[in-house]
């Protein structure tokens, strides 16, 4: 599944949008923090980038994420219906 994030940032303190080894960067900061609650590594992809100290309004980044397979709780093969909308 693509997840698309909608994002606004104070690019202070920053070195541009994306990841540069030894610079703190939105992406790097961004693809941290979200591995860290989805306890993976993920990659965020974006149109254009910014360069350093530049805000952003309504920036678009998005990731592919691999979410647990959904089980329904009827098992029946033709019986969940509503019964499992209850």
């Amino acid at each position: 599944m693509t997840a698309r994030l909608q994002l606004e940032y104070d690019g202070s303190g920053f070195s541009g949008w994306a990841f540069q080894p030894g610079a703190r960067t939105i992406q790097g900061e961004l693809e941290t923090a979200i591995a860290t609650i989805l306890r993976r590594p993920v990659a965020l992809a974006v149109a254009g980038r910014t360069d350093a100290g530049v805000h952003a309004w309504g920036r678009s980044p998005r990731m592919k994420v691999r979410l647990p397979r959904w089980q329904p709780q009827c098992r029946a093969p033709a019986g969940c219906g509503r019964r499992a909308l209850r």
